[in-house]
């Protein structure tokens, strides 16, 4: 019987919510040991470090599994249009964040709110290039973002002159 790679993510997560959760008894059992058993303070000082140390780097990779499965949703929901750029704005940065681009495709209703870090090409863009971008809907928030009159176009072939 051939399991799924979602079936197989998901029991690979069930173990590690499991083993979390043995690490955290194991750091609380090392807890209690420090209470009530003071000769041996340093098995009680193992068992709780372990835990701890160890509960904390299954939680950051659960965390890290959780976000990166939402990434793949999300880029699978998204749509992609391709058009002509009728109006592009900036929104002036700050030292916290990025500039953002605020870009209307002609033909299309849609305000496209661009983060600068999506692409470098984004402060070259001017009304009248063609760009591609892919955003997700309903969330207002676009993913990726390429302007194709920017695109290096591919050199036509021509023939070496044969060397005498």
């Amino acid at each position: 019987m051939k399991t799924s790679r979602l079936q197989a993510a998901q029991r690979w997560r069930e173990i590690m919510i499991a083993l979390f959760i043995v690490l955290t008894l194991c750091a609380l059992a090392g807890k209690v040991y420090l209470t009530f058993f003071k000769e041996e303070e340093w098995w009680g000082n193992v068992c709780l470090l372990f835990g701890l140390v160890f509960s904390v780097v299954i939680a950051t990779f659960l965390a890290y599994n959780d976000q990166k499965r939402d990434w793949e949703k999300k880029v699978a929901n998204a749509k992609t249009v391709t058009g002509i750029v009728q109006r592009v704005s900036v929104e002036v940065a700050t030292p916290s964040n990025f500039a953002t681009f605020y870009i209307y495709l002609r033909g299309d209703s849609k305000l496209y709110r661009l983060s600068r870090n999506i692409s470098d090409e984004l402060p070259s863009t001017r009304e009248g290039d063609r760009v591609r971008v892919k955003y997700v809907e309903g969330k207002d928030e676009t993913i990726y973002f390429d302007n194709l009159d920017l695109s290096p176009t591919p050199p036509t072939s021509t023939a070496c002159p044969e060397r005498q």
